[in-house]
Order: structure tokens, then sequence, then C-alpha cells
């Protein structure tokens, strides 16, 4: 019997620890759709910002910023929509302004900047490398960034390729297909052509030519990274497409370039006939959940979710100096995405 014991107790262990390798996607609502207490908790954490908001009731306000450790005890309900229109107010940044430029906006968040604080965003999946599930995958798509974050989800992907850990492996159909969600948004200053002819810390391919032409913009960066990079040969076998998603006709964020959304609208466009299949986003945390739900949001409004579709996230982890700003801008458009998620439903 208690030779049985130990071996329950050694197996519960290996369970446990073959769990906690996994990390969880990030998640801001419950089955029922409504908001988590971790999510609700960000918001008190930074009452002091959001207590002269115009855009709700103030019963409202008070009921979300109620000085409370006990979230399951309000004068009010909290939903979804009224969390979505405060964050929309103050966690949004301003339009026109790029995540690089976020230093000001961040400004006015630092002060209740804790430990606390990052702890509830690293509960709700937006801090720790997430990994690929054993799933199928037929689709990878790989959301477009900056040079450097491009590079970093290409090669997050590539780990998880040639990754010998069993935990982890990642599960191409014969049929998979490569995409790479990039648009028109011309290349920031510093993405230069020192930048781009060192892809430290990784490595050039073999016999790689500087082409006569740099890329300019981000969808040739992505052409030109691809090549640059040195990727396992089974890899660059791998059917790939680069999308090149116009710039916006009417701005979206003040930001003459195309977001997350419309580089997988224009994927859509240009393949009305594709076969449903699982698809696998790369991006790196905190935007992982935020892509993985855009993308599931345009096959949910395109009708494709229910002709066989389906979307899971992959990435690496935030970088531990993140702006608190940027944790709390991505936490407002996931609300977004969320809300209208729940309106397609």
């Amino acid at each position: 019997m208690l030779d049985l014991k130990l071996k329950i107790g050694n197996l519960f262990i290996i369970v446990m620890i073959f769990m906690s390798s996994y990390s969880v996607n990030a998640k801001v609502i419950d089955e029922k759709g409504n908001p988590l207490p971790e999510v609700i908790m960000i918001f008190k954490k930074f009452a002091p910002i959001l207590q002269d908001s115009k855009t709700i009731p103030e019963e409202t306000l008070q009921a979300i910023l109620q000085d409370t450790n006990d979230t399951n005890k309000y004068t009010k309900p909290i939903n979804l929509d009224d969390l979505n229109t405060l964050a929309q107010e103050k966690f949004k940044r301003p339009a026109g302004v790029e995540r690089r430029d976020i230093a000001e906006f961040n400004k006015q968040f630092s002060p209740y900047d804790t430990k606390e604080v990052r702890a509830l965003f690293k509960k709700i999946g937006d801090i720790d490398e997430v990994f690929p599930s054993n799933k199928p995958i037929d689709y990878v798509f790989i959301n477009g960034s900056t040079v450097k974050g491009m590079r970093d989800r290409v090669m997050s992907f590539v780990n998880a390729f040639t990754n010998t850990n069993q935990q982890h492996p990642l599960n191409l159909t014969k049929n998979v297909q490569i995409v790479f969600l990039t648009g028109d948004r011309a290349l920031y200053p510093e993405e230069d052509q020192k930048l781009l002819l060192d892809p430290y810390p990784y490595k050039k391919r073999p016999n790689w030519q500087v082409p006569s032409d740099l890329p300019k913009n981000e969808y040739e960066a992505a052409r030109f990274i691809w090549e640059q990079l040195d990727i396992p040969s089974e890899i660059r076998a791998l059917p790939i497409v680069f999308i090149n998603a116009p710039k916006p006709k009417i701005l979206r964020d003040g930001l003459a370039r195309p977001h997350t959304y419309d580089t997988i609208v224009t994927w859509l466009q240009e393949n009305p006939d594709a076969k449903p299949g699982h698809c696998l986003s790369v991006s790196n945390n905190p935007y992982i959940y935020y892509q993985q739900l855009t993308l599931t949001n345009a096959f949910l409004e395109a009708q494709l979710l229910k002709q066989g579709f389906s979307v899971e996230g992959m990435g690496r982890a935030a970088n531990p100096n993140i702006e608190i700003a940027l944790l709390l801008d991505n936490l407002a458009r996931v609300l977004y995405q969320e809300v209208q998620r729940k309106r397609m439903l």
C-alpha cells in the first residue's frame, strides 16, 4: 500500500511538472463572458487615473474602483462592455502614437506599476512564453512587426519546429502553409541599414547575399528577413506567402499603416477558397492573445469558424522591462476584441 501511495505521489509530481511547463494563453473573461477578477483588479490598481472618467456612469465607475480585494462583492455588477469603455478612454494609447513612442503616455501609469500589477498580467497570460499545442497545424500565421520583432517571431517558430523537447512538439500537417501577415508600413528610422544587415543574435543564412535594394517597408523587410536568416531547410521548403496589406483609406487610431486586422482581411480576400484548418498565430507576449483573438474574430466575421477554421497562439515571453502602458494598451485592445466577438456570436 505504501509503495502504491509513493507511485501515485510521484506520478502526481510528474504531471504537475508537465503541466507547469505549459503557459496558458491570455484570458480576460470567463465561460459566461464576465470579466475575470484579475482583470477588474488591474483597473482598481489604477483607480487614481480612472476616477475622473466621463465615459461611464458614476455608479458603475465606483463599482469598478471601490477599494476591496473581494472581487465577488460589488454594489453593482461589472460587465465586459463597461470595462471596455473605460479601457478605451484611459488605457488605449492616444491616436497617432505608435508603441515605440509610448514613453510620454507611460509616465502617468508608472507610479502605480508594482509587482502586484505585474503578477495580475502574468496570471491572465500576458507575460510568459506560450507554447503550441499538439494539435495538427495547417496554417502558420507569422504576424508582422518591427524588423527585430519579425526576426524574433520567425526564430520562435523555427525553435518550436526544431525543439527536441517532446513536451512542446510542433505538429505540422503535410499541407501546411506559412503566411507572413505584413503590410505597407514604412520602416522606422531605427530600422536602418545597420540593423537590417546584422541579424544578431541570430545567424545569417550561409552564402546569403545582400540585395541591391534594401527593404523600405514592413512587407519588403519580412521577405528580406526570411531570406537572410539561417532557417532549417525543412522549413524553407514549406510553401510561404507574404501578405502586403495596403495602407487603409480611413486611418485607424490615427496611424497611416495597416493593422493586424487589415493583414488578415487581405489574406482572406486573396484566398477566398482557402481550405479550413487549424491556424497557429505566431507573435510574442503581451500581444499573443490579442493577435490570436483578432484572427479568430476575422474568421468569425467571414463565417469561417463554422466551416472548420480554428486558431491558437504561440510566442516568446514579454520583455521583463516592458512599459506598463504597453500592457494596459494591449489589455484595452483585447477587451475591444472580446466585445466584438460577443456581438458576433
